[in-house]
């Protein structure tokens, strides 16, 4: 399981879930003072820099060129794929794919770079 954090322009931060238990919502997140948001697990982090458009993994950055000066936006978002047994009653299997990133819009062209993070630590990139 990840759980997120939420670092905003003023240096504060909105962690998913609270020192005593309690939960922020995503929908808490004040998406235009937003500067990075990060993905932790028990052994990696994945992170997106809205500033510059920055992608971290684990110790490893990588930016993408042409997009210096653009104006990101956070993508967020998870896919959970159940296997049902043929009673339906409980799952068999259950897989989690996150997808962090971000999307732009350049010249009337929408940009997006996302990468889908597998419960696993593996990491495929999708351009649009």
């Amino acid at each position: 399981m990840m759980t997120w954090l939420a670092v905003f322009k003023n240096l504060d931060d909105l962690p998913q879930y609270n020192v005593d238990g309690t939960e922020n919502l995503f929908s808490d997140i004040k998406q235009d003072k937003l500067i990075m948001f990060i993905l932790e697990s028990a052994c990696k982090c994945y992170s997106v820099n809205l500033a510059d458009g920055t992608f971290r993994i684990g110790y490893e950055t990588f930016k993408f060129d042409g997009f210096d000066g653009a104006d990101f936006k956070l993508i967020y978002f998870r896919r959970v794929r159940q296997t049902m047994s043929m009673a339906g009653s409980k799952p068999l299997s259950q897989t989690v794919i996150y997808h962090l990133g971000w999307q732009t819009n350049i010249d009337g062209k929408n940009y997006q770079r996302v990468i889908a993070i597998s419960e696993d630590g593996s990491v495929v990139l999708k351009t649009k």
